[in-house]
């Protein structure tokens, strides 16, 4: 797939093809979690579970408002058989940025490696499409997701307020530096 160019080998525009598909094998306990990824806005039905992974639900007509429209949208979703227990979405804020912008884990299956594992086919994926830096912004109290993050090489890159005044973290990854994979 050559994503800079919008168009994959056999000509497909950008967004309308899956990419290549990771499929892996995520051990917790005795349930076996899959890990798939694609590119593009994904399907209704797909939405609806993003959007009831979580609790307090994600709003579907929200979702499709903040990440319909952006470019390079790409998504890694962890599935225990058909149901889905995990997600990562990010985005393609400008060029050789990447956002991850929005992900979860079940309440229920969490510190299992869901989100780490999510997180590393994510991030392999940018390296490959030449992506240089990896945005990240989470709330300041979950701090399973900021020593995640930590982690994985992230830094700490500033605080803010977000409109509901709520305290976020902003973290952020060179992938060029070493040890960004």
């Amino acid at each position: 797939m050559d994503y800079r160019r919008g168009k994959d080998q056999g000509g497909k525009r950008r967004g309308d093809c899956v990419f290549e598909t990771y499929i892996q094998r995520l051990r917790a306990g005795d349930m076996s979690v899959r890990v798939e990824s694609a590119e593009g806005y994904p399907g209704e039905a797909l939405v609806a579970q993003i959007c009831s992974v979580d609790e307090p639900s994600f709003p579907p007509d929200l979702f499709a408002q903040q990440l319909k429209h952006q470019i390079s949208l790409f998504g890694c979703y962890a599935y225990d058989g058909n149901e889905l227990v995990g997600y990562k979405l990010g985005f393609e804020p400008r060029p050789r940025y990447f956002e991850s912008f929005m992900g979860a884990v079940r309440p229920d299956r969490r510190r299992e490696g869901i989100a780490a594992r999510l997180m590393e086919v994510q991030h392999h994926w940018c390296k490959e499409q030449g992506y240089r830096f990896i945005t990240t912004i989470t709330a300041a109290s979950n701090n399973a997701m900021i020593i995640l993050n930590l982690k994985a090489g992230f830094v700490i890159a500033g605080t803010l307020l977000d409109r509901g005044n709520n305290h976020k973290v902003m973290l952020q990854k060179d992938l060029e530096q070493r040890g960004g994979t």
